[in-house]
């Protein structure tokens, strides 16, 4: 699935970013691809992109259960953030593999949307993108995955070369999805409606991510929502780069016999690597 956003972006991100009649010069404010990001170095050496090595615990709760579990793993992480005559874009790909006290672990997600800005400045104004995103965390006492082959997003973006400030709201339907906290459970997330918020700030040497929300599953099931919360940071000293992530979801799960508890799951990661 990654493979397939990442070759679609890559495909329609030139459409985007055609190309103007006069070179670009970096040294210009007005340059797009210096101030928008507009180049298009999607996969390797786009700002952000960290390459290195990971450490995570994982927290399953569920009334008096309890399990802790950590792991080391390789990880790779990139996204990328374009606006150019009024087209905007956005593309993220992640990934991890590795094991720790749960056995094997990993992580596989991408996202890809495209759409239009309406232009209150040059370097900013409000938004509309549409795409899909998908998701896999898991080790052998926590499982999350989501296919949302059609997620949409609105929003405010102010967006001048390294520095980005974007804040929005989401909506988007799962084709396919699981949230498995193992002993404590299991629950499918398809179909399901999704709606949330997010904001997302970048710098030249630091970047901010914050995302909450809520799944709306009519597959059979207790009928209550799935939380989710999502946040991470980065900063960098080039060519090294710190991060940290986190990921919490709460709902009700089947634990048997059609009975439902509420379990919570908080996956943290600590990644030390290489960024351009």
């Amino acid at each position: 699935m990654v493979r397939l956003l990442a070759l679609t972006a890559l495909f329609l991100a030139p459409a985007i970013a055609l190309a103007q009649d006069e070179v670009c010069d970096p040294t210009q404010r007005d340059c797009g691809c210096e101030r928008n990001w507009g180049c298009w170095d999607l996969l390797y050496s786009t700002k952000g992109t960290v390459l290195g090595l990971q450490g995570t615990a994982t927290r399953v709760s569920s009334g008096d259960d309890e399990r802790l579990d950590t792991a080391f793993l390789a990880s790779y992480a990139t996204e990328h953030y374009g606006t150019r005559h009024g087209l905007t874009g956005h593309f993220q790909a992640f990934g991890s593999i590795g094991g720790g006290t749960a056995g094997n672990e990993g992580s596989l997600g991408g996202a890809v949307d495209f759409g239009y800005r309406l232009e209150i400045t040059k370097l900013s104004g409000p938004f509309a993108r549409i795409g899909a995103n998908a998701m896999l965390f898991g080790n052998r006492s926590f499982q999350l995955s989501m296919f949302e082959p059609l997620q949409s997003r609105v929003g405010y973006q102010f967006l001048d070369g390294d520095t980005l400030i974007e804040s929005g709201l989401t909506g988007g339907l799962l084709a396919a999805g699981k949230y498995d906290a193992s002993q404590g459970g299991a629950r499918s997330l398809a179909p399901s409606a999704e709606v949330g918020a997010y904001a997302a700030m970048r710098l030249s040497d630091v970047r901010f991510d914050a995302r909450v929300s809520q799944l709306y599953a009519s597959a059979p099931g207790p009928g209550t929502p799935i939380d989710l919360v999502r946040f991470g940071m980065c900063g960098y000293l080039r060519p090294a780069a710190l991060c940290g992530n986190l990921l919490f979801v709460r709902g009700e799960v089947g634990a048997g016999q059609r009975a439902y508890r509420r379990v919570g799951s908080l996956y943290l990661g600590l990644s030390v690597g290489l960024t351009p």
